[in-house]
């Protein structure tokens, strides 16, 4: 399962870094994988692989400074709790709603 997780984070991450492929994961969808307890796994595989796309860019051009300590369960958290604030937001699409949360989280001090 969790390689699966893993898999779908890869070509989940993978499809937004493509400008001209639109990723159809919205927020709700992710709310529901990250609340749900059969699915967590691969919601910490998405937030685990986008950690990883954001940390690929650099400080620079970073979106958020992530932790180098955290784990996909602590960006999980991060991303509910997001989510649930601001519900508005979730009919975006799953990359736009982890960018913000992330950066409102982690803001990056340059």
């Amino acid at each position: 399962m969790r390689s699966f997780g893993f898999a779908l984070a890869l070509l989940l991450v993978a499809g937004a870094a493509q400008a001209q492929r639109v990723s159809k994961v919205s927020g709700v969808t992710l709310l529901k994988a990250c609340t749900s307890p059969a699915l967590k796994e691969t919601c910490d595989a998405y937030v685990d692989g986008f950690g990883d796309a954001i940390a690929e860019e650099g400080k620079e051009h970073a979106l958020a400074c992530l932790p180098i300590a955290s784990t996909g369960t602590e960006l999980r958290d991060v991303l509910v709790a997001y989510l649930k604030a601001h519900p508005e937001d979730q009919h975006l699409k799953a990359g736009t709603i982890a960018s913000r949360a992330f950066s409102k989280a982690y803001p990056c001090h340059r």
